[in-house]
């Protein structure tokens, strides 16, 4: 059957019909002329067809050997071009690289590793995504996406593998007006469980994070308020609507400006870690690897 006909019999072909001389394919390929005779007469028995016409000067391509020498050709040059694409992967000259991160955390941990990244790889694409944490850890896991920053908790869930980014606080804030209501006290966790808590959404870390502290210290609490994202609780909170936990780096202009106070707890919160979290170095492109070194 034609599919089990040696391709290295196509290789010497294509060296002949591209020299159109036996001694020079022989001083190429280091093989003696009578072996590459015998090879083409191999070839044309396979193929039941006459490749080549014989002449004092050298061998002519028949008409059905040029277009199998053409096909050959085309092959090759698809084969280059696909080789020159790994070349450009593996140099970095192109690629895209795939991260969900919060805005917040994004702005926080991520832009400036970006910048200089790109600096370094200016053609490789990059694309941010805004996910909850739950989501983007499994899209990381079923290779949907190269990263996901966020803390352990579904990082350890799905076995991913992870590089530590940082490590942040919570702390409990309010709006300027319920501040000076509050005569700059000391608070209890149970003193805060009774005022108006303004919470994100249940899946969220953070979320999760507010509700362990309480639970850690038997103490049943209900957020006035349920939303979705940073912004809006920092939102919510400048208009004095209640007081929320959030981590310390994200009110940090708000501190300066005066337009959010921290308030003081009795209790010390354990920092949070932010991770940088990947299914396996190994599956991970070269652009993905290379990212991964600026961590």
């Amino acid at each position: 059957m034609l599919e089990n006909i040696n391709l290295d019999y196509f290789k010497i072909f294509y060296e002949v019909a591209t020299e159109k001389n036996l001694t020079k394919v022989s001083k190429k390929l280091l093989i003696s002329q009578p072996a590459i005779s015998q090879t083409i007469h191999k070839l044309e028995d396979e193929l039941n067809a006459t490749l080549f016409i014989r002449t004092t000067r050298g061998v002519v391509l028949t008409e059905v050997g040029n277009k199998i020498y053409f096909e050959i050709k085309n092959g090759l040059d698809h084969f280059k071009n696909a080789l020159s694409v790994v070349d450009s992967f593996n140099s970095l000259n192109c690629g895209t690289l795939s991260i969900s991160c919060g805005t917040n955390a994004t702005k926080l941990l991520l832009s400036e590793k970006i910048a200089r990244f790109k600096n370094r790889y200016p053609n490789v694409k990059i694309k941010i995504y805004d996910e909850v944490s739950s989501i983007a850890s499994q899209k990381v896991k079923d290779g949907y996406i190269d990263f996901v920053i966020t803390q352990p908790n579904d990082i350890t869930k799905l076995s991913l593998e992870s590089k530590l980014v940082t490590k942040l606080n919570y702390v409990f804030v309010a709006g300027n007006d319920f501040y000076k209501q509050s005569q700059r006290k000391i608070f209890s966790l149970s003193e805060l469980s009774k005022l108006p808590i303004i919470a994100n959404l249940t899946e969220s870390n953070s979320r999760k994070i507010l509700n362990n502290i309480f639970e850690k210290n038997n103490i049943a609490f209900e957020p006035a308020f349920e939303v979705s994202g940073h912004s809006l609780i920092l939102d919510f909170v400048k208009k004095n609507l209640g007081v929320a936990l959030i981590q310390d780096y994200i009110a940090n202009d708000f501190f300066a400006n005066g337009s959010i106070i921290k308030l003081n707890v009795d209790t010390q919160f354990e920092s949070s870690e932010f991770r940088i979290a990947y299914n396996s170095f190994e599956s991970l492109s070269q652009v993905a690897k290379a990212f991964l070194e600026f961590f």
